[in-house]
């Protein structure tokens, strides 16, 4: 697993924005052609979730990703947002396991690790997962990025920026540090 951690200020907007990406090294990229949408969790507002959803899909048809029907991609994308600051569960199974995961689905039993990790208020989550095998690949975390409602315009120029930034260097190299 690799993780990149950047920070940056916009003057202009007031606000620090905190972005992160982590990725398995592991896993090829460029086999990815085609993706679908999958879960997606932002109750800020509508609006930023319509706004999140029209970047992730330019964003990605810039990589040369072709977006198609739900399920049938090589990769599922799913968005997640945190309006309250919360702690996350998540269990990682090595093996056979049902669910998203790291490592995948394989034969056999397999060993589960659970991790808990401090998810701040405003954060914006994009997940990448490997559809055939179902394994989370690509996590980019963005702090500080979705607001109240009532600061909608803030809040979809904090997202513009935010996904721009996650996005940047994807899909990772393999030489990618």
């Amino acid at each position: 697993m690799r993780r990149r951690v950047c920070a940056g200020r916009d003057a202009s907007l007031s606000f620090a924005l905190q972005t992160s990406t982590e990725f398995s090294s592991k896993t090829d990229f460029s086999r990815f052609k085609t993706w679908s949408w999958g879960q997606a969790d932002v109750p800020a507002n509508p609006k930023a979730e319509t706004r999140i959803h029209d970047d992730v899909e330019a964003q990605l048809a810039a990589k040369g990703w072709k977006k198609i029907e739900e399920g049938a991609g090589d990769a599922v994308v799913s968005v997640h947002g945190v309006v309250k600051d919360t702690d996350n569960y998540d269990v990682l199974y090595s093996g056979w396991a049902p669910g998203w995961n790291w490592s995948g689905v394989g034969v056999g039993s397999g060993v589960g690790t659970s991790v808990q990790t401090k998810v701040r208020s405003g954060t914006l989550i994009i997940d990448v997962f490997d559809a055939a095998s179902k394994s989370l690949v690509w996590r980019g975390t963005a702090e500080g990025t979705l607001g109240p409602p009532s600061e909608i315009e803030a809040n979809l120029k904090k997202i513009d920026q935010a996904i721009e930034k996650l996005l940047k260097r994807f899909p990772p190299t393999p030489d990618a540090k």
